[in-house]
């Protein structure tokens, strides 16, 4: 068995000193008024976020549960996901109307294009209905018993388009 504490020690360090880092780019070298980057490539300010994306798999081929450790069913991380999920999904569906009134009078909104809107409204359902999803298998089982696992390509895509909601 393994010593997973340190692993575990180790992720939270790297998070915490990732979002000091984003705080300090957002009160350091942004212009408060416009938003942009006011120091380096404004592509630089995503490197902390592709990073925090990475961090928890980078440990997890040491600490991977072995065969014998897997669990079908997580009820906490179930209820966490469940609930999230309901507040993305009816937050994408309330602003389902401001996109719409964008989308109808776009000389009002000329700041805004229509499909940023819509982008708003996409991007909290889909990974809304995301976590709805394996929150409900985090509940009722992963599959690991019945030798049925889920694909890979929802479990890559719609966890970025959920980190996009963020960003």
């Amino acid at each position: 068995m393994q010593n997973k504490r340190f692993y575990a020690v180790l992720v939270l360090a790297v998070g915490i000193v990732l979002a000091a880092l984003h705080v300090a780019d957002l009160l350091q070298w942004m212009d408060a008024s416009t938003g942009f980057a006011l120091q380096a490539s404004v592509w630089a300010r995503y490197l902390p976020w592709l990073a925090a994306l990475a961090l928890p798999y980078l440990p997890a081929r040491r600490v991977a549960a072995q065969p014998t450790e897997l669990t079908d069913t997580n009820l906490p991380l179930g209820c966490c996901m469940l609930m999230t999920g309901a507040l993305l999904l009816g937050s994408g569906l309330l602003s389902v109307s401001s996109a719409q009134t964008i989308s109808a009078y776009p000389e009002l909104y000329a700041t805004t294009p229509a499909w940023t809107a819509w982008a708003d409204v996409i991007t909290p359902v889909l990974a809304g209905a995301w976590l709805l999803v394996y929150g409900w298998r985090a509940l009722t089982g992963f599959g690991v018993r019945r030798q049925k696992l889920g694909g890979a390509l929802p479990g890559l895509v719609l966890p970025l388009a959920f980190l996009s909601c963020f960003m």
